[in-house]
């Protein structure tokens, strides 16, 4: 009689929020929606590419 092949173990999910990559604000990191920048470093960014 042969057994029945364990499923894999379930991974854990990662957390959706963590800290911002540029300042370490926490940010949703993960899911819709999502960006490794916090809201004030995006509009920073956003600024210093619309720079001339």
């Amino acid at each position: 009689m042969s057994r029945p092949i364990d499923p894999a173990p379930a991974r854990p999910t990662p957390v959706s929020t963590g800290p911002c990559v540029r300042c370490r604000r926490p940010t949703t990191r993960y899911g819709t929606g999502a960006s490794p920048l916090c809201a004030a470093c995006r509009q920073a960014r956003a600024e210093w590419l619309a720079r001339p």
